[in-house]
C-alpha cells in the first residue's frame, strides 16, 4: 500500500535517489523524526505557521514551493507510506 500511495501522491515531485521538484527521499526517515514526517505529509502549512526550522530550510532551498497537504490520507495510509520510505535504497 505504501508504494502505491507514494506513486499516487509523491512521485510527481520526489524520487528515491534523484532530486526532482523536491528532494530525493532515500534516507529521509533517518534525517527527520516520525512526527515531523506525519506533519509534513498531512499539514505542511502548520509547520510553516509554526516557523519550523527544518521546513523553512527546505522551502528556502527548493524555491519556496509549497508542499501539498495530503489531508485525505488516513493515519494507517500515512504509516504505510512512511514504512515504504524506509525501504528506499
Amino acid at each position: 500500500l505504501g508504494k502505491k500511495l507514494f506513486i499516487q501522491n509523491c512521485s510527481q515531485c520526489h524520487s528515491a535517489n534523484v532530486d526532482i521538484v523536491g528532494p530525493k527521499l532515500k534516507g529521509v526517515v533517518n534525517k527527520r523524526k516520525k512526527d515531523w514526517l506525519l506533519s509534513m505529509i498531512t499539514d505542511a502549512d502548520d509547520l510553516v505557521a509554526k516557523h519550523d526550522k527544518e521546513v523553512n530550510e527546505l522551502y528556502k532551498k527548493w524555491g519556496y514551493m509549497q508542499h501539498p497537504n495530503f489531508e485525505h490520507l488516513d493515519k494507517a495510509e500515512i504509516e504505510s507510506l512512511i514504512q515504504y520510505l524506509k525501504t528506499l535504497k
